[in-house]
């Protein structure tokens, strides 16, 4: 388990972030928390960040070979995105296909906006 803080842009405050490094899983898959406002449509239902679709190719998710400060970067990138969310913006970047509904129990954008 990793704890670090990081000051993604979009966020006015530093974020506590928590990183489970799933080793038991090939490619390793790590599960990232914070304690950033949730955007549950963008996390997954353990509240980790929801950071690339499963059959991403290795080109479009973090992988080992990548480093440590690759995956923080991520990190910052999703965190930046779900501020834009909670604020009601479209998502900026790319999402795994199909819907992603903004959920009424959403306790920062209670299903607000597109």
């Amino acid at each position: 388990m990793y704890r670090l803080t990081t000051s993604p842009p979009g966020i006015d405050a530093a974020v506590k972030v928590m990183i489970d490094m799933n080793t038991s899983s090939r490619p390793w898959q790590p599960h990232v928390f914070t304690d950033a406002p949730d955007c549950q449509r963008h996390r997954y239902s353990d509240g980790s960040l929801c950071m690339w679709w499963g059959r991403d190719a290795d080109v479009h998710r973090w992988v080992l070979a990548d480093g440590f400060a690759a995956l923080v970067h991520y990190i910052d990138i999703h965190l930046y995105q779900e501020a834009c969310c909670r604020a009601g913006e479209p998502w900026p970047g790319d999402e795994a296909p199909g819907s992603h509904p903004r959920r009424l129990s959403c306790t920062t954008c209670g299903a607000e906006g597109p």
